[in-house]
């Protein structure tokens, strides 16, 4: 069951699952199968199928970090924003605003 659960939660995106992830885990799974029929029993795939292949596991693994990384950026990935602030905000030494975040305007680190 914790398995299942654990998939789940991988392939997910806000408690529905993302196709975006599945195809990307889909084609990763291809890639991989190729990969192995190509080492163990010489069967050759084309160049520029493999290739495509390989593009879309790339573009998929990015579509899916740069979208978990914009969303903590704008504070949207609350259990790690909340996990984080539980720990650091009260324990942190230089922090001089009283348990709030810092805002270096003029270095662009909002």
């Amino acid at each position: 069951m914790g398995f299942r659960k654990d998939f789940r939660d991988m392939m997910s995106s806000g408690g529905k699952i993302s196709s975006k992830r599945v195809v990307t885990l889909v084609a990763f799974l291809l890639v991989t199968i190729a990969f192995v029929a190509n080492l163990g029993w010489s069967v050759v795939m084309d160049a520029n199928v493999l290739t495509g292949m390989i593009n879309v596991v790339f573009a998929g693994l990015g579509v899916t970090v740069g979208e978990h990384l914009l969303k903590k950026q704008h504070g949207e990935n609350e259990g790690y924003n909340d996990e984080y602030n539980d720990r650091y905000r009260d324990n942190n030494p230089h922090d001089r605003h009283g348990g709030s975040s810092h805002n270096h305007d003029e270095l662009g680190d909002n």
